[in-house]
């Protein structure tokens, strides 16, 4: 996404009032910047790759008249490696660019910096156009559209109108960390709750599993201790039986 990370210059060419109709009794209005600069052409690949090479290459077109080669002489340091104007960007004036960026932080510094910076809040860019020039450079309009502005900052800005002034322009920063959390949600409810092992029957009742040292449905035989325990106590009771008859 395009952004200006450093305080690069630009000029504000006018400022707009912006004012929705049905805005409350005190709220603040917005405002709106028209600003140009010149831009490396490295710009050109925030909007799409292709655009900096349709309208720059590294080699002079044929063609070239002798002002674009004074402005690259040997020596000059270039500021870009597609220094030199395609022949499709030697018969276009301004190329238009129809995108809307929002969620944009930065500030203005209009001469005493520091804390005394005008800031800028939740700004959308658009209304772009583009003009490419021999050496690297593209000169680059936008407006930067800001609302609720405070007196104090909207005051500040009215007075930016046809002044060059050092511009810093961050773009939104994505909530990795909400993402996040949403995925744990849905992972955790696309996933099912173990299930309880079921209940052992418990007591001397109907069903229940007669030997406690084994595990309930165990196929092995009981101990010999405990089948002839069982034995005896069976004899015992039919002596008993016996004996009363």
């Amino acid at each position: 996404m395009f952004s200006l990370p450093e305080f690069t210059k630009v000029k504000v060419l006018d400022v707009h009032l912006l004012s929705q109709k049905n805005r409350p009794p005190g709220a603040n209005p917005g405002v709106r910047l028209n600003v140009q600069a010149d831009l490396p052409n490295y710009a050109l690949a925030a909007f799409d790759p292709a655009l900096r090479t349709a309208l720059f290459t590294k080699t002079e077109a044929a063609g070239g008249s002798a002002k674009d080669k004074r402005q690259t002489l040997p020596g000059v340091e270039e500021i870009s490696d597609l220094p030199h104007l395609t022949s499709m960007a030697r018969h276009i004036k301004k190329v238009p660019w129809t995108e809307k960026l929002t969620g944009y932080t930065g500030e203005i510094d209009h001469g005493v910096g520091g804390k005394s910076n005008l800031p800028i809040t939740d700004a959308s860019l658009e209304n772009w156009r583009f003009q490419a020039k021999q050496g690297g450079t593209v000169a680059t309009w936008w407006s930067i559209e800001m609302v609720d502005v405070p007196k104090l900052v909207l005051a500040e800005l009215a007075m930016l109108k046809s002044r060059e002034v050092p511009l810093k322009l961050l773009e939104p920063e994505v909530r990795q960390q909400q993402l996040d959390d949403g995925e744990e949600q849905r992972q955790g409810a696309a996933t099912p709750p173990a299930s309880a092992p079921a209940a052992q029957p418990q007591g001397d009742g109907e069903g229940a599993w007669p030997f406690p040292n084994d595990p309930p449905g165990s196929t092995a035989a009981a101990p010999a201790s405990r089948r002839k325990a069982n034995t005896a106590k069976t004899a015992e009771e039919v002596f008993t039986e016996e004996s009363k008859a």
